[in-house]
């Protein structure tokens, strides 16, 4: 099993960088789609697009991202489908279930928690699930 999940990581790992970017994560998502149908999809939820470098100004720009309304209604709506249990916030198990089938290992989940649970709750409310969104968008 752990390999089958290596093989499916290593094929969305599209830059064979060990991480999955969001363009990647979109790219499993949406596999039908074309490079420039998810950098449209990228573009359009983009609140701080640049005509340098890519959506966010290449390389070094440290802007900081904001999501507009609509992205933090989707994000709410994205979070209501993974929170199995309804309490409102993802717990390692949570998020685990949801990004298996993506690749995404526990190790990965387990930085985030540390990363991104400010309270030290052992879960991710919707404010800290806005924080993990607004900085891995940075990366794109």
């Amino acid at each position: 099993m752990l390999s089958a999940v290596a093989n499916i990581f290593a094929q969305l790992d599209l830059d064979r960088d060990g991480e999955m970017n969001f363009r990647e994560l979109l790219g499993a998502y949406y596999p039908s789609c074309t490079v420039q149908e998810l950098d449209q999809f990228i573009h359009k939820y983009d609140s701080s697009p640049s005509t340098k470098g890519g959506p966010h100004g290449g390389p070094g720009d440290n802007r900081r991202r904001e999501l507009n309304p609509e992205q933090e209604e989707e994000l709410a709506s994205f979070l209501a489908i993974i929170d199995q249990n309804s309490d409102g916030v993802l717990d390692v198990q949570e998020m685990a279930l949801y990004c298996a089938n993506l690749g995404i290992g526990e190790e990965t989940i387990e930085e985030w928690m540390a990363e991104y649970d400010t309270d030290k709750s052992g879960t991710l409310d919707l404010n800290e699930m806005k924080e993990f969104f607004r900085k891995e968008w940075i990366r794109v």
